[in-house]
């Protein structure tokens, strides 16, 4: 470049450089300074459309900085400046030429002052147009911003303002973020026309600000106002339209809130909140976690709480809520909406929270009703423009109570009505403004179930208002009004009124009613209480068999006061005891001991502290543990309420004269009287037990009881002259009692031979001690009444000591030492031959080992025995088994030794036998059977719950019995047997007529009273040869047959034995006058021994024959089949024919021997009349010439039959050694010889021996006259010799003889 443009362009510069300077010369001159504010104070109310007023302006251009000082703004037409400042600082920064941004370089603002007046709304409001309020941000920055000393002052409507001073606010941005910092220390929020005002103590924020992003970031705001703190974190996104992130907070003291008026009632406590805000406003969602401790508003509280609460919409709900209220808790939750009625729904459940403290949070305080309650509740309603809810209840309950005083008063300040102590309760709650009520309200506790409506008022002036009724059991409910009561039955009741003066009214109809110690059985009445009176002003009611009718109150005044009418117009004195059974314990001593007849009143009107009153009673047939007292009459008076008198009261009765008078003083003194005169001792110890040990004696009785109640000294004295026991006079009796206090000691002679004494604690558990020192001469009365000692008799002589508690017998501990022990039966006897020692303790009764020993025994016995178990033992014994006769039932003439070694151990349920026993010489008969049993040995082994039977024999009725098998035993008495019995020829005679000998194995199995005997026997031998009458015999066929087995006696007795024996016939044989014939089968024998049963088939052999009329049958065919288990009723089938002159008459029998069907039949063919009369008279109908004779014949027999004539010749009949079962019968047969029917007599008999048998047939005419006789050498051989004179050629007349010779082949 050429010099002459090198020196233009300095001059430029040069130029330029002349002009900044003259420029920033010119700006640095005040009335440069002057013009610049006439310019602004000129244009700015026309751009802020506000009065403007600065007071001083400064241009520092070379610091790029305006400072204005004494700035004002106000608004049109004011005089108080709306902002004003002492001096303003503007650092001018730069205009960025990419966003073109004006960038101020920094704000300086000194004890700037703002004044706003907010408390009228503005009449031109401006609408928006949507501008963003960050847009100015936009196109004008602040690089930093410094505010200090600031001063602002808020009016707000209805007289609140907001001041706040020393507020001091820091402004940096750093790359397009604004860093906020704002803090103040001094203030004051006002809050209206009567209301307080709240000193700022704190207020800060610390923030950034990001108008590119519209994103505040809120590190952390704080306010204090007194004790209110409240602080708030979190971000705020898209500025132009927010979406909050924030949360907050806030501890709020309830007292700061009342001592600045916005409470108008005093509140305490205080509030903590943690709030959670997101969202849009439009929608925002506010989550907040709260804690309250002690608040307490007016009368409501105080109440610590926690709860979860959130809104969204117009909704808020409480997730959870639990406050601890009344040693429990209760939780909520639920739902309010933000409608004008503010509807709500709620679920409530608590947990042992106490009732009253319940209704004092809820503000009604000082409740009469509390109780730990569990509930469940869901409630529905509204809080506005009065609190209305309602829903169903499910309640569980503790400890119930209802008073006349606050739950938690003292004690003393009311009476407590009523208590329960848990219950199950569902009714349907509702609470408004004024109360709290229980609808359908349905109690369970225990045993009774209680419906009702409850309305709980909040003005104690009202009270309360309780209507029900249910099913009660009273026990559960504990007292009425303090009292003790118990029963069950139905009540109806009410109580109402105000909390100070509550009024009780209820019907009862109870059962089992219990009052004040009375046991009133069955009730019904009325029940009120009011103005302090309870009363029953109706009551009738029956106990056991006894009515009463009355009435009474009691007054809960300065001195209770009773008034009781009662009346028993007929009663039993039982029920009389009973009903005052719980007023004392000394009188349930005696419950149920006495009875009679009883009718009387009682009559009481007095304080319970001067108590004056009558009981009057009228008794008859008194008796007492059933020992006839007789009757009388009883007066007790009530006397000043100090002393009880008891005016002599007699009663005259079979036990003799008994009396008692005294006095029984209030405060413990006694001064009674009593005694007894011609006192029966029979009567005293029962009139049976006195029958059935011979007891006698006339007591007297004389006594007196002084003292105190808690130290009674009781003296009396029992004696009687002569007393007698079984049967036998002891001697007199003398006894003495004495009680001091508890300590009671009776001493004397119960009879002239015994010594004794007794000690006792006359109090729970009556501990005592008594020995007895006693001679009784029979002691049969005093044995048990068991079969083995029937007919024992015997003397005791000996000491005993009994101590232990007197009601408790199994604690009972006793030692006897028995000096002498004599027993008895018939010539039987024996004695101890040392001392025996016996201990009873715990149960256990111990034996020490003795010798007992007589002619009849000798055994050594000893061991212990408790409870369950045993261990006792039996040595070397020996006795005569005639002791155990009466262990032996159904027999009788018993004899013989037996010696026995065994122990029983075990339990007494299952006790085992260990052992052995011998049998030698035994001897009995089985009553009502013809069973004798001699010359019984054997040995018998024992082996715990077995007795084995080792080779047993006998001879039973002259045959031979062994035996063999076990006997399981129980309790040491036979219960089942298993035996074998073999016997061998033994005879035995099933009635008088019918002998048998029969052998075979038996078993016998089952129980001693009724065993199963099986196998099988065989008759070895039977004969019947008694004759019959055919006519009785005919008519005892027509009756049921039975097998008569007993010895003959009318008494019906139970079966013995079962049977299941299989029976062979062997020789059994008929041979009578009807019938000569052996008998062939095999038969089971069934049924009992009382009614036995035959199955099987038995027939005749054959040459077997019937004898009719004298008319010989042949029996071509004979059976009986037995088909009755239970019975014998067999069925039959008789075919037998015989020749009568020249016809041949054949008989066929078949049937039952109740309904037998003969048919008869003869050769030449006869009707069957000529056939009854041919067998009969030996003629038919054309034997005319024999008819007369045949006529007188059967007329003299008939008038010999008839007349019993027959009867009284058989008496005078020999019997004797040479005429054996000699037998005379008149009959009509036919003659041969004389071809007529006549009267015929027969004789029969056998002469010297058995096998020798005679007989004669003498008809009236002397013609026809037989004689005959027959010799048996065996079963197989016979002769028989006959004579007759029916050929009248032979003067001798003809003599005939045959041998008969027969076989059977079986």
């Amino acid at each position: 470049m050429s010099p002459p443009s090198r020196n233009g362009a300095r001059k430029a510069l040069l130029l330029m450089l002349l002009a900044v300077s003259g420029s920033i010369l010119l700006l640095r001159q005040p009335f440069t300074w002057d013009a610049a504010c006439t310019v602004a104070r000129r244009h700015l109310p026309d751009v802020l459309g506000l009065d403007v007023g600065i007071g001083r302006c400064e241009l520092d251009p070379l610091g790029s900085r305006v400072l204005l000082r004494g700035v004002s703004v106000f608004a049109p037409g004011s005089d108080t400046p709306l902002f004003a400042a002492d001096e303003a600082e503007v650092g001018l920064g730069f205009l960025s030429p990419l966003s073109r941004r004006f960038v101020l370089g920094h704000v300086s603002v000194r004890h700037p002052r703002v004044v706003l007046d907010l408390s009228k709304p503005s009449p031109d409001k401006p609408a928006s147009d949507g501008t963003c309020p960050l847009t100015p941000l936009e196109r004008v920055g602040v690089g930093r911003m410094s505010i200090t000393g600031a001063e602002v002052r808020l009016a707000l409507p209805e007289g609140r303002s907001v001041e706040v001073e020393n507020l001091d606010v820091g402004w940096v941005e750093r790359w397009g973020v604004m860093e906020l910092e704002v803090g103040a220390r001094r203030g004051v929020v006002r809050l209206g026309a009567g209301g307080g005002e709240l000193a700022l103590g704190q207020l800060a924020f610390t923030g950034a600000l990001d108008p590119d992003e519209g994103l505040l970031d809120v590190e952390r705001a704080e306010v204090t106002l007194d004790d209110i703190t409240a602080t708030v974190s979190g971000r705020v996104e898209t500025l132009c339209h927010p979406t909050l992130a924030l949360d907050a907070q806030v501890f709020l003291p309830l007292r700061t809130l009342t001592q600045a008026k916005l409470l108008p009632r005093p509140a305490t406590g205080h509030l903590w909140t943690r709030l959670s805000l997101s969202g849009k406003p439009s929608a925002l969602a506010v989550g907040a976690d709260v804690s309250a401790s002690n608040l307490s508003y007016e009368q409501y509280g105080p109440l610590s709480l926690t709860a979860r609460l959130s809104y969204a919409g117009d909704r808020v709900r409480v997730e959870s809520l639990e406050a601890p209220l009344g040693g429990g808790k209760v939780k909520l939750s639920g739902a309010l909406k933000l409608t004008p009625e503010l509807p709500v729904e709620l679920t409530l459940q608590t947990e042992d929270a106490s009732f009253g403290r319940i209704l004092e949070r809820a503000g009604v305080a000082g409740s009469w009703v509390d109780f730990p309650a569990s509930a469940n509740a869901h409630l529905t309603g509204t809080l506005l423009p009065r609190p209305s809810l309602s829903g169903p209840l499910d309640l569980r309950t503790g400890h119930f109570t209802l008073a006349t005083r606050a739950f938690d008063a003292p004690v003393r300040s009311g009476k407590t009505l009523l208590t329960f102590d848990k219950g199950r309760a569902q009714t349907t709650v509702k609470l408004q403004g004024d109360r709290v009520s229980f609808s359908r309200l349905t109690v369970e506790s225990g045993k009774s179930r209680v419906h009702g409506e409850v309305t709980l008022y909040f003005d104690t002036a009202r009270g309360l208002d309780i209507q029900g009724n249910g099913e009660v059991e009273l026990s559960d409910f504990g007292h009425i009004a303090e009292l003790p009561w118990a029963g069950r039955g139905s009540v109806n009741y009410s109580v109402v009124g105000p909390l100070a003066d509550v009024k009780v009214d209820a019907s009862l109809s109870l059962r089992d009613f219990v009052f004040w110690g009375f046991n009133l059985g069955v009730t019904q009445g009325k029940l009120s209480y009011s103005n302090g009176v309870l009363s029953f002003p109706s009551l009738t009611g029956q106990k056991g068999r006894t009515q009463y009718f009355g009435k009474g109150a009691l007054t809960f005044a300065r001195l209770l006061h009773l008034r009781l009418d009662l009346n028993v117009p007929q009663g039993r004195t039982e029920d009389l005891v009973d009903l005052v059974a719980g007023l004392s314990p000394s009188i349930a001593v005696i419950q149920g001991q006495f009875g009679g007849a009883a009718s009387g009143r009682v009559e009481i009107d007095s304080p319970l502290e001067k108590l004056e009153g009558l009981v009057a009673f009228d008794l008859k047939d008194t008796t007492y543990l059933g020992r006839r007292l007789g009757a009388g009459a009883a007066r007790l008076r009530f006397v000043d309420g100090k002393e009880m008198v008891l005016e002599r009261t007699v009663l005259d009765g079979r036990l003799g004269r008994t009396w008692v008078e005294g006095t029984f003083a209030f405060a413990g003194g006694l001064d009674y009287r009593f005694g007894g005169e011609n006192l029966s001792l029979a009567e005293a110890v029962g009139p049976e037990t006195a029958e059935e040990m011979g007891i006698q004696g006339t007591l007297a009785l004389a006594g007196t009881v002084a003292g105190t109640a808690d130290k009674p000294d009781i003296r009396a004295t029992l004696k009687g002259p002569r007393i007698t026991f079984a049967s036998r006079d002891l001697g007199a009796m003398d006894l003495a009692l004495h009680q001091d206090g508890k300590a009671m000691r009776i001493t004397g002679h119960p009879f002239r031979d015994a010594q004794g004494s007794m000690s006792m604690t006359v109090k729970e558990p009556y501990l005592f001690e008594s020995t007895l020192e006693l001679l009784l001469p029979e002691i049969r009365p005093l044995l048990p009444q068991v079969q083995a000692l029937a007919g024992v008799t015997g003397m005791l002589a000996g000491r005993v000591t009994l101590q232990g508690p007197l009601l408790q017998p199994d604690a009972y501990q006793v030692a006897a030492t028995l000096r002498e022990l004599t027993l008895a039966r018939g010539d039987l006897r024996g004695r101890n031959q040392a001392p025996i020692v016996l201990a009873y303790a715990g149960g256990r009764l111990d034996v020490q080992p003795f010798r007992f020993s007589g002619a009849s025994v000798d055994v050594t016995l000893g061991g212990w025995m408790s409870r369950t178990r045993m261990n006792m033992s039996l040595r070397e014994g020996r006795m005569d088994v005639r002791l155990l006769e009466p262990l032996l039932p159904g027999m009788e003439r018993v004899g013989g030794q037996l010696r026995v070694d065994a122990e029983a151990t075990g339990t007494l349920d299952a006790p085992s036998v260990v052992g052995t026993a011998e049998l030698s010489d035994v001897r009995m008969s089985m009553r009502d059977m013809p069973l004798t049993v001699r010359a019984m040995s054997g040995r018998l082994e024992m082996t715990g719950q077995r007795v084995l039977l080792e080779h047993l024999q006998a001879q039973v009725n002259e045959g031979q019995v062994s035996a063999r098998g076990d006997i399981r035993l129980e309790r040491f008495v036979p219960k089942r047997l298993a035996l074998t019995l073999q016997l061998d020829a033994v005879p035995y005679r099933m009635t008088e007529d019918l002998p048998l000998t029969v052998s075979g194995l038996l078993q016998v199995v089952g129980p001693p009273t009724g065993p199963t005997v099986t196998g099988g026997l065989d008759i070895v031998k039977l004969r019947y040869s008694k004759p019959l009458d055919i006519e009785s015999l005919l008519k005892t066929m027509q009756k049921k047959p039975s097998l008569a087995v007993g010895g003959g006696g009318e008494r019906a007795r139970d079966a013995f034995f079962t049977w299941d024996v299989n029976v062979h016939f062997g020789d059994v044989r008929v041979d009578n006058n009807l019938a000569k014939a052996r008998l062939l089968g095999d038969v089971r024998l069934t049924g009992t021994d009382v009614r036995p049963g035959l199955l099987g088939r038995v027939e005749a052999a054959e040459g077997s024959q019937a004898f009719f009329r004298n008319n010989l049958f042949t029996i071509e065919q004979g059976q009986l089949e037995f088909r009755d288990a239970s019975g014998i009723d067999p069925v039959f089938e008789v075919q037998a024919q015989t020749q009568v002159r020249e016809f041949v008459v054949k008989l066929h029998a078949f049937g039952r021997p109740a309904n037998p069907l003969i048919v008869l039949s003869s050769e030449p063919v006869l009707t069957e009349g000529d056939i009854l009369s041919l067998l009969t008279l030996g003629v038919t109908s054309a034997d005319k010439d024999t008819a007369a004779s045949a006529s007188y014949g059967l007329a003299a027999e008939a008038l010999f039959n008839v007349s019993g004539l027959d009867r009284q010749v058989r008496r005078f009949l020999p019997s004797n050694p040479v005429l054996r079962d000699l037998s005379l019968q008149i009959a009509t047969t036919y003659n041969d010889a004389t071809r007529q029917a006549e009267p015929t007599a027969q004789l029969e008999s056998k002469f010297l021996s058995e096998q020798l048998k005679i007989g004669m047939t003498q008809p009236v005419s002397g013609r026809g006259t037989r004689a005959r006789a027959e010799y048996r050498f065996d079963d197989r051989l016979s002769a028989q010799a006959q004579w007759d004179n029916e050929n009248s050629q032979a003067s001798f007349g003809n003599l005939g003889l045959e041998l008969k010779l027969g076989w059977e082949v079986e």
